[in-house]
C-alpha cells in the first residue's frame, strides 16, 4: 500500500510550520500574506490560504481581522507530551512507575496533558503529517531505538530521553550513575571492603556508565585489581555463584540494575564468607535492603519530574545548547534495628 502523498498546501504548511517552530517566526511576529507567499514559493494565493488556514488550526497562529495572520504567542507553551515506552513495558510496571509518577506530578503543576504509548504505536504516529505535532513534546523514557533518531529531528519539536544517557539526543534527564556507583565503591571501601566486584550485564547502558565509575573508584581508592563479572547467563544467579567461588578473595559485590540483585542474591547469601553488599536504586524496591546492604539512593520518580522541567523549558526556548540533568544521590548505610 502506497503513502499518500502530501498536497502543495500541506508542503507549503511544513515549511512555515519549520520556521515558526524552529524561531524563524517568532511568537506575535505577522506572518507573510498569502499573495506574498505565493510569490514566494511559486504556488497559487488559494494554495497559500490554505497553507495559513492549517497553520490556524494547528494553533501555530491567530488571524486578527484587518491585520493578517500572527505566529501565536504560546508557540511555546505545550499542550500535549507523548511519554514513549519501550514495546515490552508499560507506566504501569516496575521498571516504569516511579518515572511516570514523577512525569505526572510535574505535568499536573504545568497543566500539560500527557499520554504514554509504547515505540511501536508512537512510530504509527510518527507517519503522520508534521502539523500533528505542533505544540507537543516527547519524553523518551529508556527507549534504545537508533532509527527513530532521524525522523524526530525532522520534526523539530522538544524531545528528552529519560532514564539513559544518549550522545544521539541532545537532552537528557537521567540517574548519575557514574558518580553514585563510584561513590558507592569509596563507601564500601571505607566498610572495611577489601575487594570489591560488580556484577552487571556490559549489554546495557546504564550498566555500563555504573561501571566507569566502579573502575573510577577503583582507581581512587588505588586498587590494581578490578573484579568485574559480565553476567550473560539465563541462570545470573548460577554465574554470579560460579564467579565467587572462583574468586575467594572478594568480599564485597555490587549487582547493578533493578533485575540483578534479585536474581543474584541468593548466591551472594549462601557464599561461604560474609559478603558486604552494595545496590542502586534502579526501582524504588531496592530500598527494601536498607537492613543489609549499603546503598546509593536516587529517584526515578525525581528524574521524570526533571525532564518534564527540561522538556518546557526546550518549548520556551530558554534551553538551546545540549544538556544532560542528573537526579540528585545519597549513601545510604544499613538500618541498625
Amino acid at each position: 500500500m502506497q503513502k499518500a502523498r502530501s498536497t502543495k498546501y500541506q508542503r507549503l504548511a511544513k515549511k512555515l510550520c519549520d520556521k515558526i517552530l524552529s524561531g524563524q517566526y517568532p511568537p506575535g511576529i505577522k506572518l507573510p500574506g498569502h499573495r506574498v507567499l505565493a510569490q514566494q514559493y511559486n504556488v497559487s494565493t488559494i494554495t497559500a490560504n490554505h497553507a495559513l488556514d492549517e497553520l490556524l488550526k494547528a494553533g501555530l497562529a491567530v488571524r486578527k481581522p484587518r491585520s493578517g495572520t500572527f505566529v501565536a504567542e504560546t508557540t511555546g507553551k505545550l499542550n500535549e507530551v507523548f511519554v514513549v515506552l519501550p514495546d515490552t513495558e508499560s507506566q504501569d510496571s516496575a521498571k516504569f512507575a516511579d518515572y511516570w509518577s514523577g512525569i505526572a506530578s510535574q505535568a499536573s503543576e504545568y497543566d500539560v496533558q500527557i499520554n504514554s504509548l509504547q515505540i511501536g504505536q508512537f512510530k504509527k504516529q510518527l507517519a503522520g503529517p508534521a502539523e500533528h505535532f505542533s505544540r507537543k513534546g516527547i519524553l523518551l523514557v529508556m527507549v534504545d531505538d537508533k532509527k527513530i533518531f532521524p525522523i524526530l529531528s525532522k520534526l523539530k519539536i522538544p524531545v528528552v530521553m529519560v532514564g539513559r544517557e544518549d550522545t544521539l539526543f541532545d537532552y537528557c534527564a537521567c540517574e548519575d550513575r557514574r558518580r553514585a556507583c563510584r561513590n558507592l565503591v569509596i563507601a564500601m571501601h571505607k566498610s572495611g571492603a577489601k575487594h570489591i566486584a560488580f556484577l552487571a550485564n556490559r549489554n546495557a547502558s546504564n550498566h555500563r556508565q555504573a561501571e566507569e565509575g566502579f573502575i573510577e573508584a577503583m582507581d581512587i581508592l588505588g586498587i590494581g585489581k578490578k573484579y568485574i563479572c559480565n553476567i550473560t547467563s539465563n541462570d545470573p544467579c548460577w554465574q554470579a555463584e560460579e564467579f565467587l567461588k572462583t574468586q575467594p578473595e572478594v568480599d564485597a559485590v555490587i549487582p547493578m540494575g533493578a533485575f540483578l540483585p534479585i536474581a543474584t542474591m541468593p548466591a551472594i547469601l549462601k557464599a561461604d564468607r560474609k559478603i558486604l553488599i552494595g545496590v542502586m536504586t534502579e526501582t524504588s524496591s531496592m530500598l527494601q535492603l536498607r537492613e543489609t546492604a549499603i546503598i546509593a539512593h536516587y529517584s526515578q520518580k525525581q528524574a521524570g519530574k526533571i525532564a518534564m522541567e527540561l522538556l518546557r523549558e526546550i518549548a520556551q526556548k530558554k534551553i538551546t545548547a545540549p544538556v544532560t540533568r542528573y537526579t540528585s544521590y545519597e549513601i545510604l548505610y544499613p538500618e541498625k534495628n
